[in-house]
């Protein structure tokens, strides 16, 4: 019985040290167990966190790399960064980390009229990325923004590029055959015919007449006019016509609705071409034209250099009168010296020249005469120098046309006294007996404040809607220096009419220092029911090529019309040409005429000879707009060579720019 208390005791003891193991008050089954991450970094960088922790535990590790490496991902496949581990077990986990490989940025844009195949996106450094350019119908793809032509472009990533693809309207090209026995010198002469080619549509046929010369050759260019026409989509010559029009047609005027025409020549300046002698020209109308015949009208009497002409009923008869102007005569009669010849039309079609209609300050005698002359207190009304521009049109809405006279240049080698310096000389049938006499003599005024600069062409509308015509005035020469015997500055100037024939300068003018303008028209181009303006040029010459055709700025990259020559792809001694239409349209806004950019641009092959090639100068050689079914034509006429051979070769492109959204 002794031995039972030591059991006892014993078990108390034991039991006593189990509980005393414990935390006081908690429960067995709250045990939390620990766990150990072991995080690690690979080559190229490091990481922080890791330990031992808490079963449950969310545990963040941050992988840093070090210079020239980058982060690539952790072991457990993720790539996050930092990365938040929750422990429910002990675990490893190491850092991944690669050497940097350059990436750049690949943006390719598509202009109207085509698609790009890619728009890029982002590349390694050495990847190469090939890009199709493809045009949508009726247009061509142009080039890529870097210059280069080829439609498929392969590109090496070795930096962030951006790539614009230019997408342009197509154009149409027509081999014209001549069949002439004059027909090499015919093509070589094309350049001067942008002064006064017509292109118009009567009764479903298109016409186009030209008129070849040798503006400047030893002796007189007798090359015939041309009558084309087109006729299922096909130009053929209708005709040739030897009517001499050796200055290629010096200015050509719209008569009427039946688009009869009359065209002014002042004949080959041979004393600029090694020659002797004044073959001065003449004075045609065109009239009822049709698919097979011209009817030539000749109007003068008296050869002469006349610079302009124009149109209109100035004596109520119900027929179209003609007044020219001209700056010498072969004529020995004292009153043919008169800058002006005025012609009345008689019943027959024919034309008779009159020297009583216009009536001069004093008598009927040139205006030297009159300013000379001692007798006169009062020179100030004779007519001043030589007149470049002439036009018939009612400037002051009383119904009845009015002669305005523009002046050509100032030359003071002249001695002109300043009291007859002016712009404008403006007539009206004052007494209403058809007898035209001075109404304004308008002031120097714009660019005719240079000696140097003096104006060919005269065109007449309200462009600002005050009710009274405005003239717009095309005006050539040299800014600051004397002129030369080829113009280096060109471009159209606006004069505002005070309803009463007096004009003012607008302010408003576009000039042309690179470009030479043969003449502007004023056309409804977007159909908004105003009249745009549109620019017309010869494009054998530009205005550097006072230094010869090598100097021209098409060949130095100065011309605003030709944006580009590369190098044809299989013909060394021609150049494919960029041209941009846009640079020939000014849009009327209320008044104001501002250039549109509706990606107009055409890359014409074989364009331009090279400027290494013996044929300079040659390709696009003019360039010529109309309207036709209510739609903006521009018509080129371009010269070539026939396969295998250094023959010429004509060619006529058509191009219908966008001109709307």
């Amino acid at each position: 019985m002794k031995k039972l208390p030591i059991y006892i005791s014993l078990l108390f003891v034991l039991t006593c040290a189990k509980e005393d193991s414990q935390a006081p008050n908690t429960p067995p089954t709250q045990i939390v167990n620990q766990y150990t991450l072991t995080a690690s970094a690979g080559d190229g960088g490091s990481v922080s966190g890791g330990g031992t922790f808490a079963s449950g535990t969310q545990v963040s590790l941050t992988a840093t790399p070090t210079s020239g490496y980058s982060f690539s991902g952790w072991s457990n496949g993720s790539t996050v960064n930092p990365l938040t581990v929750t422990l429910n077990s002990n675990t490893t986990i190491t850092a991944n980390f690669q050497v940097i490989v350059n990436s750049y940025t690949l943006t390719v844009t598509a202009g109207d009229g085509g698609t790009v195949s890619t728009e890029g996106g982002e590349y390694e450094e050495g990847t190469e990325v090939t890009i199709t350019a493809t045009p949508d119908k009726g247009y061509e793809f142009i080039s890529w923004s870097d210059g280069e032509t080829n439609i498929e472009k392969v590109i090496n990533i070795i930096s962030s590029l951006s790539l614009f693809a230019d997408f342009g309207l197509k154009y149409i090209s027509y081999d014209l055959e001549l069949g002439h026995s004059q027909e090499e010198e015919i093509i070589k002469n094309m350049s001067i015919t942008s002064n006064s080619n017509v292109m118009f549509n009567k009764n479903g046929i298109t016409h186009l007449i030209t008129n070849p010369a040798n503006p400047r050759g030893e002796f007189e260019s007798l090359l015939p006019t041309i009558h084309f026409t087109k006729i299922n989509n096909s130009w053929e010559v209708s005709d040739f016509y030897d009517i001499g029009m050796s200055f290629g047609g010096r200015d050509e005027n719209r008569i009427n609705e039946n688009n009869d025409y009359v065209f002014a020549d002042h004949g080959t300046e041979v004393w600029l071409g090694g020659g002797e002698g004044t073959p001065y020209n003449n004075i045609w109308v065109a009239k009822n034209i049709t698919e097979n015949n011209i009817e030539w009208i000749k109007v003068n009497q008296h050869r002469s250099f006349y610079h302009d002409v124009s149109s209109g009923d100035l004596n109520n008869d119900g027929l179209y009168d003609i007044v020219a102007v001209h700056m010498s005569t072969n004529s020995e009669n004292i009153l043919d010296k008169i800058y002006y010849h005025t012609f009345l039309q008689n019943n027959d079609g024919s034309f008779t020249q009159d020297y009583d209609l216009m009536k001069f300050y004093g008598f009927q005698k040139p205006s030297y005469d009159c300013y000379g002359n001692t007798n006169f207190s009062d020179i100030s009304n004779c007519t001043g120098i030589i007149r470049g521009s002439v036009l018939i049109e009612d400037i002051t809405g009383d119904g009845k046309p009015e002669i305005i006279g523009g002046a050509y240049t100032h030359n003071p080698e002249w001695n002109t006294p300043e009291e007859v310096h002016n712009s404008f000389e403006i007539f009206s049938d004052l007494s209403g007996n058809n007898e035209y006499e001075k109404l304004n003599f308008n002031n120097r005024m714009g660019w005719w404040d240079y000696d140097a600069i003096g104006s060919d062409e005269i065109k007449a509308y309200d462009y600002d809607n005050d009710g009274d015509k405005d003239l717009f005035v095309g005006l050539e020469g040299a800014l600051q220096s004397q002129y030369t015997d080829t113009a280096t500055f060109n471009g159209v100037q606006i004069f505002d009419n005070d309803g009463e024939g007096n004009f003012s300068f607008s302010g408003f003018e576009i000039p042309f220092d690179d470009l030479r303008i043969a003449r502007f028209d004023l056309i409804d181009v977007d159909m908004d029911s105003d009249l745009d303006l549109v620019f017309s040029a010869q494009l054998f010459i530009d205005l550097g090529t006072i230094g010869g055709v090598e100097t021209s700025y098409y060949y130095n990259g100065n011309n605003s019309f030709f944006k580009n020559l590369t190098q044809n792809s299989e013909d060394n001694s021609w150049f494919d040409t960029l041209v941009d239409f846009d640079e020939l349209i000014y849009y009327n806004e209320n008044g104001n005429f501002y250039k549109k950019d509706y990606n107009n641009k055409v890359l014409i092959k074989k364009g331009k000879a090279s400027d290494e090639s013996i044929f300079q100068g040659r390709g696009i050689e003019t360039l010529n707009a109309t309207l036709i079914d209510d739609e903006l034509v521009f018509y080129l006429f371009k010269t070539d060579l026939t396969e295998g051979s250094y023959d010429l070769k004509l060619n006529l492109i058509e191009y219908i720019p966008k001109t709307n959204e």
